[in-house]
């Protein structure tokens, strides 16, 4: 692909977000013909939308869950209870049909949750579809955290 047909289909991903009421800017990367952050005022919920230099046949959407003060009680839990929390979380996420990694696998701080949309299938319907799959996906790692530890105050 050209550099003109990567921005043509950074454009048209930007305009189709705008018209779904996202809040859209660009992110410097690298390993990246064009990045995206998607956030939607909501739900509050970001999703990151690249295309990747290494794999430029699909747009990647990702949204990475940070949770550092959970992961404080989540280590603190005793080793068969926390087994069991993760098992599910794992289980859980299989089901949304995603690819996910939880960083570190024994004891994780941040989930990453992905999906992709391959340039043959990108209509607006799929690359929706596919970006509120990935939201949703974020919500229930909260969803799961919250019945579990209680929410947790604000730092501001």
């Amino acid at each position: 692909m050209t550099t003109q047909q990567f921005k043509d289909i950074e454009d048209k991903l930007r305009s189709w977000l705008i018209e779904e009421d996202y809040v859209v800017k660009a992110q410097s990367n690298p390993l990246a013909n064009f990045t995206l952050v998607a956030t939607n005022p909501a739900a509050g919920i970001n999703v990151t939308v690249s295309q990747s230099v290494k794999h430029s046949d699909r747009i990647e959407t990702a949204s990475q869950i940070v949770f550092e003060d959970y992961a404080k009680m989540l280590a603190g839990l005793p080793a068969p209870e926390k087994e069991g929390f993760l098992w599910d979380l794992r289980f859980s996420l299989v089901l949304c049909d995603v690819m996910f990694g939880m960083a570190p696998p024994d004891n994780p701080r941040s989930i990453l949750v992905l999906r992709n949309v391959w340039h043959d299938g990108l209509t607006k319907d799929h690359f929706m579809s596919t970006l509120h799959r990935v939201a949703e996906c974020a919500l229930l790692v909260s969803w799961k955290l919250v019945p579990k530890f209680g929410y947790l105050k604000s730092k501001s």
